[in-house]
């Protein structure tokens, strides 16, 4: 992507790129905000952290402030397991967005996978320009997509992925489901 053509399309982007990678995959939780917490807490990401570090996973709450003050929560960011998460309501009170403070962006399979085993569904939606030049090999693989997973009867896990990312070959390609989407008419 050249240089002019990148600025059109971070100024797309959730405020406009500048909270980048934070932003570039949002997790939506089909629950309310309470229900979210109780499950991040109480489920397997807070059983996990209180085996392995004696500690419970605390909720605080951070009301009244624009989404880049919020955002700042996460700060600093890190590489690694997320130690401080962002779970904000949505203008719809049956879904519940996710943020975590990773350097590099959130890789959704956990969370997804945590929220699953409490029975609530999530999508992630990814947005991240294609920055990555090979003359420097600097920058990152864009994608445009969303993604969830669920538990079939049988108890397998499905991944279902539909959109379009940069690969190595330095080429769009398609991602489509191997399955009908199981979310709306997309």
């Amino acid at each position: 992507m050249n240089p002019r053509a990148s600025e059109a399309y971070q100024d797309r982007l959730l405020l406009d790129g500048a909270w980048m990678p934070v932003t570039s995959t949002v997790l939506f939780v089909n629950a309310h905000l309470a229900r979210a917490v109780d499950a991040l807490v109480n489920g397997v990401r807070g059983s996990l952290l209180r085996e392995h570090y004696g500690s419970p996973l605390r909720a605080r709450p951070v009301k009244g402030r624009s989404l880049t003050a919020l955002l700042e929560e996460l700060l600093p960011l890190e590489v690694g397991n997320p130690r401080r998460i962002l779970l904000l309501p949505t203008s719809n009170p049956e879904w519940t967005a996710y943020f975590d403070c990773r350097a590099r962006g959130m890789d959704p399979s956990s969370p997804i996978m945590w929220f699953l085993q409490a029975g609530i569904q999530s999508l992630n939606v990814t947005d991240s320009p294609h920055t990555y030049d090979p003359a420097t090999d600097r920058g990152a693989y864009g994608e445009r997509k969303i993604g969830m997973f669920e538990i079939d009867s049988d108890g397998t896990e499905i991944g279902h992925a539909l959109g379009v990312r940069a690969m190595n070959t330095r080429k769009w390609a398609v991602i489509e489901p191997d399955r009908e989407f199981p979310v709306g008419n997309v």
